[in-house]
């Protein structure tokens, strides 16, 4: 007897309630709840249905597929700001903010996704400082291909601005740290960043870069994984081929502040000058060094000792 697959997949749908409570990880119990279907498909079948093993085992498949795909789902910055804790910074990113409809980016191995960003004094719960004026952006990196982020090497996470040299302006220069947790499935890593706040930027093109860690990868931006276009924008060096991503910040131009920028660059400028005190001890006697740590035109830190 010809057997349509699609019809089989109809009468499915009863069982696909059952299913749905269950994940890829427990491939067993889909199996026994397509079995027993089939068998009382063929026991209310005249003649008897003879299914083969892979069609049996495509159909188990396609329903894994489905009812994975079905479960998972990634946070929204609310959710993710909550789980942090950060009451006040969940309070300010709306569920309906159509501002931050980013499209997830796909490079390498990962995907890598912007949900939001808030900017503004007093929105995280752990700032000292009550007057700090900061942005604080949130997103997520998950696998290219929905399997769980096993041997996960992590990503840099940096803001760059047009018109900047990616080594004058990054997460480095501008107080950039983030808070980060992988979701209980080992399936998505969510992030929190935090820097500066980048609206005194906004009459400039702001991005927000992410690219992968890992021995012999770059951390810092630099003229290996950067390049400055002849307009001033930025994008990835061609040459560089790690998994990466590239967003645009939505910023209100209007928020700009070009006098906020120089004082902030100067205060960057006077921090790349920081003298760092090293005690060596020879023979019994202990010498105190000094060094110098910079960065050069390439992006490169440089230490030199103090004469």
């Amino acid at each position: 007897m010809k057997i349509n697959l699609q019809d089989m997949l109809d009468n499915f749908r009863d069982e696909e309630i059952q299913l749905s409570s269950y994940t890829a990880a427990s491939p067993d119990r889909v199996s026994e709840l397509t079995k027993r279907k089939i068998e009382e498909d063929n026991m209310n079948m005249k003649h008897k249905k003879i299914i083969s093993i892979p069609l049996v085992a495509a159909i188990v498949a396609v329903i894994v597929s489905a009812t994975a795909f079905a479960s998972y789902h990634l946070l929204s910055p609310k959710e993710i700001a909550s789980r942090f804790d950060e009451k006040k910074l969940s309070e300010v990113f709306s569920d309906g903010d159509t501002r931050f409809n980013f499209e997830p980016q796909t490079s390498g191995d990962y995907t890598f996704h912007l949900f939001g960003i808030a900017s503004g004094k007093g929105l995280s719960c752990y700032t000292e400082n009550a007057d700090e004026d900061k942005s604080y952006v949130v997103g997520a990196v998950s696998r290219a291909d929905g399997k769980p982020l096993s041997e996960y090497p992590g990503v840099m996470i940096t803001p760059l601005v047009s018109g900047y040299k990616p080594w004058e302006v990054n997460a480095f220069t501008i107080g950039g740290g983030r808070s980060e947790f992988i979701d209980d499935d080992e399936y998505t890593d969510y992030f929190i960043f935090e820097c500066s706040n980048l609206e005194i930027f906004a009459d400039h093109t702001v991005y927000m870069a992410m690219y992968e860690m890992g021995e012999g990868l770059p951390m810092a931006p630099g003229t290996e994984n950067f390049i400055i276009n002849d307009d001033g924008s930025i994008s990835f060096n061609p040459s560089y081929t790690a998994a990466h991503a590239m967003f645009v910040l939505p910023l209100d131009a209007s928020k700009a502040d070009p006098a906020a920028v120089q004082k902030l660059l100067e205060e960057k400028d006077e921090d790349e000058d920081d003298i760092v005190n090293v005690a060596s001890e020879e023979e019994g006697e202990t010498e105190a060094r000094s060094f110098i740590i910079s960065q050069d035109e390439a992006g490169e830190f440089v230490v030199e000792e103090e004469k």
